[in-house]
């Protein structure tokens, strides 16, 4: 570190987190700028990783022979002094003592496209790693590898699909451990560089994000700390999640003007312009949603409730199908006319004798003329009749006695007679021309439609 007092400046030269293009010319005159740094980042670490990021744009891959993979296909033992993979993961499980002072297996269980300290462990070539991710039981070995390194570290793998993990049950004895042996730092850099190449770089910043918490907010990792913003955070290859580490680690970094993994004049408006791309975002999404809603057709549209064609056949399937409520309504019609037509009748005083004969006579003939139809047809009519009969006031016993004898004087008239006899009585003839038109229809659809259904000509 150099211990200076001029302000801190980020440098560039081996990190593109936070270039944009417009910005790549004039990478090579600010790196060329002096600069005392009250914290000094690693240079030699940003370098190593940009060349990682960029999957080491210098190197030549050589020889056909793939011992990583024969290793992973369980042929072939670590060397030296190795066993196979299969019995590694086994027997090594919970072998913590093994784990930390064996030096010569974590170069084949997470190999590179770089040279190790181990020169019997072969680096990684293009085709190496093109050939291990065709294999199931590779993927599947390496996901186990990571796991028993993970618990090494007292860590947990959470969910295989997204790379979350959490403290295990013995975090604390493990942090320990982790805090006393530095060498683990590099190894864990090997396993987030080895998590790229294999495929698996969304498992890269879920563990970052856990380093990053325990060493600078729960401070259980303090060892760990500068491992952290020198080398973990930028492993990662996806470059948004690598801005949201880098800013993560400033706001928890203390003091927060004195961090060097990044532009301050950036990070102070990263949230800031983060925020505003979410409400652009959401703008174009509201817009494209009223777009979408205004080109669909509505929702009565689409169910064709307003197609004419469609609602005409509608109503004609159902006018087809409601017999039943023709009939109730025709019945409450019959009602209502029979009522008028009494309340007509019984105004007129001078009616009202000729009117009862009338009425008594009508309703004889229907009930002999509908006998023959069934029993439901004939109480059907029963109850028109009824309603049909109009109440005429009674005054005295005399009046009941001589109404029973005009109704049985008039069942022996002739409507003719009858006729005379309303005539001489004063009453309206006409009227009885209408009940004898009303007979005639009565009988005509008597005799084409035995269906029963009751209509006002037939009241």
């Amino acid at each position: 570190m150099y211990w200076k007092t001029s302000e801190p400046e980020w440098d560039p030269e081996y990190d593109s987190t936070w270039e944009d293009q417009d910005e790549k010319k004039d990478r090579t005159q600010k790196a060329n700028q002096p600069s005392y740094r009250f914290y000094s980042r690693s240079s030699r670490a940003a370098r190593d990783l940009q060349n990682y990021r960029h999957e080491y744009p210098d190197l030549r891959d050589c020889g056909s022979e793939m011992p990583n993979l024969q290793f992973y296909l369980n042929k072939k033992r670590f060397e030296p002094n190795g066993i196979l993979i299969e019995d590694l993961l086994e027997e090594w499980k919970d072998d913590y003592e093994m784990l930390e002072d064996n030096h010569s297996y974590i170069q084949w269980l997470f190999p590179l496209r770089e040279s190790g300290m181990n020169w019997r462990a072969k680096p990684l070539t293009k085709n190496e790693i093109t050939e291990m991710r065709k294999y199931d039981e590779v993927l599947h070995r390496f996901i186990n590898a990571y796991k028993l390194m993970l618990g090494f570290y007292g860590i947990t793998l959470e969910n295989e699909e997204t790379g979350q993990v959490k403290r295990a049950d013995n975090w604390e004895e493990r942090f320990e451990n982790l805090n006393c042996h530095s060498h683990n730092n590099l190894r864990i850099t090997r396993i987030l560089k080895c998590l790229g190449e294999m495929g698996f770089e969304h498992f890269q910043a879920p563990l970052v994000q856990f380093f990053l918490d325990e060493a600078l907010d729960f401070k259980t990792l303090d060892s760990v700390k500068y491992s952290v913003l020198d080398y973990f955070i930028f492993t990662v290859k996806n470059k948004m999640k690598r801005r949201e580490l880098v800013y993560h680690a400033w706001t928890l970094f203390q003091p927060s003007d004195k961090f060097v993994w990044g532009p301050i004049n950036k990070l102070k408006t990263y949230k800031k312009g983060k925020e505003d791309e979410i409400k652009v975002s959401d703008k174009s999404k509201t817009e494209s949603e009223q777009y979408t809603t205004n080109a669909m057709p509505s929702e009565e549209n689409a169910n064709g409730s307003h197609d004419p064609d469609r609602q005409e056949m509608q109503e004609g399937g159902n006018a087809s199908s409601q017999p039943e409520e023709m009939y109730t309504n025709s019945l409450t019609t019959t009602e209502k006319n029979s009522s008028l037509h009494h309340n007509k009748i019984s105004s007129d005083s001078g009616n009202l004798e000729a009117s009862q004969k009338m009425n008594n006579h009508v309703n004889i003939r229907t009930i002999e003329e509908k006998s023959e139809n069934t029993d439901n047809k004939q109480q059907d009519f029963t109850a028109i009749e009824q309603v049909a009969q109009p109440e005429v006031p009674i005054e005295d016993e005399g009046e009941i006695n001589s109404n029973r004898s005009d109704k049985t004087e008039s069942e022996n008239l002739h409507p003719e007679q009858i006729k005379e006899e309303i005539a001489k009585l004063g009453g309206d003839v006409e009227m009885i021309d209408s009940q004898n038109a009303n007979e005639n229809s009565l009988k005509a659809n008597d005799s084409q439609n035995n269906s029963g259904t009751v209509t006002e000509t037939e009241i």
